[in-house]
């Protein structure tokens, strides 16, 4: 397992966002781990009730990513958003002869997780939060719902794609699930 180490970046990231939303302290920051650094947006003021956002398959430098991260921070939560895809986030449009399926074989559990996981354990390590939330966002939510498992203490997620029924049985802790009919439907023919 990786292990990270939290530290701020001053490069300050300027939204379009409403006066009581844009005045939120956020920035790209990086989180360390032994063999690379994890690019993370932040935002909100430090407290002890920290938000892991892991976000859909476009990223963390994702605009809408952005105000939702910067949404929950209003309403007084500590947001940290990685990118969980080591600088390659799915672009739109994607380039030539570019699919979504050849995409995500650099991006399944065996290199993601690593990530998540040194993200979480410097949360936890240096931000000493007295809960974790964590939100995932399509992509993202594959793993929301494995840290469920005991990692965070609560979840939601948005438009599940990719969890298992088993990654659903592991759930430890409360979790919120918006799904559309498509995500109940694979989920019914894993259980088949």
């Amino acid at each position: 397992m990786v292990s990270a180490t939290f530290m701020r970046a001053p490069r300050k990231v300027p939204l379009p966002l409403s006066p009581a939303v844009s005045t939120l302290p956020s920035l790209l920051a990086t989180f360390t781990h032994p063999t690379s650094l994890v690019d993370t947006y932040i935002t909100g003021t430090p407290c002890r009730k920290v938000i892991l956002y892991l976000a859909d398959a476009m990223g963390h430098k994702f605009i809408n990513a952005q105000i939702l991260a910067d949404g929950f921070a209003a309403a007084g939560y500590y947001v940290i958003m990685p990118d969980i895809f080591n600088g390659d986030p799915w672009v739109l449009p994607p380039p030539e002869g570019a699919t979504i399926q050849g995409w995500l074989e650099n991006h399944m559990p065996k290199q993601t997780m690593p990530i998540v996981d040194a993200v979480l354990n410097g949360i936890k390590t240096e931000l000493k939060p007295e809960k974790i939330g964590a939100v995932g966002y399509c992509f993202g939510a594959k793993y929301v719902t494995r840290l469920l498992a005991g990692g965070v203490d609560a979840g939601f997620n948005a438009h599940p794609s990719l969890v298992t029924i088993e990654e659903l049985a592991a759930i430890k802790g409360p979790m919120s699930i918006a799904a559309a009919g498509e995500f109940l439907s694979a989920i019914y023919q894993q259980s088949a």
